[in-house]
């Protein structure tokens, strides 16, 4: 697939009542999430929409993502509801299996996770890795930043895209 045609994949949601948005930068080589409202419901349409664009991305290009949990109040509630797995790169804990399956199923296949974080949230996040992960077990390399400028630059820089 065509990296101009990125936002055909899935669906698009650009609407600011479901709390989630996705958007594409570096000419849809990264795709960007942020989410605006953390409810049940909402994480629920991202895990949904983040494995889709994971199973429709083509596999000869890394998977670059950017979760932005910065929106003010919506970190903890996150965290409580990913049950402290946030670096998971199909953002709820019932999406792991499926995400497994596709990761399986293409075992050269990149990917990275880089997820942004409000500076309120520095005591929580203390408790996580703030250093670069990289996960045989899940193979996602992932990084947790405090602006989507320095998250993006890095997800520019993993894998020479």
């Amino acid at each position: 697939m065509e990296w101009e045609n990125r936002k055909e994949l899935s669906f698009d949601m650009a609407t600011e009542s479901t709390g989630i948005t996705r958007d594409w930068a570096f000419d849809g080589r990264i795709v960007i999430y942020e989410l605006t409202a953390a409810t049940v419901a909402t994480i629920t349409e991202w895990s949904e929409l983040a494995v889709n664009t994971l199973r429709d991305w083509p596999k000869d290009r890394p998977y670059l993502a950017l979760h932005d949990i910065s929106h003010p109040g919506v970190g903890l509630l996150y965290m409580i509801a990913a049950q402290d797995s946030v670096l998971n790169i199909g953002v709820s804990p019932g999406a792991e299996k499926l995400i497994q399956e596709i990761t399986n199923a293409n075992p050269d296949w990149k990917l990275a996770l880089a997820l942004v974080v409000s500076n309120s949230l520095s005591g929580s996040v203390a408790k996580l890795k703030m250093f670069q992960k990289i996960s045989p077990e899940d193979r996602v390399q992932s990084k947790i930043f405090f602006s989507r400028s320095s998250a993006l630059g890095w997800l520019k820089d993993c894998y020479g895209s």
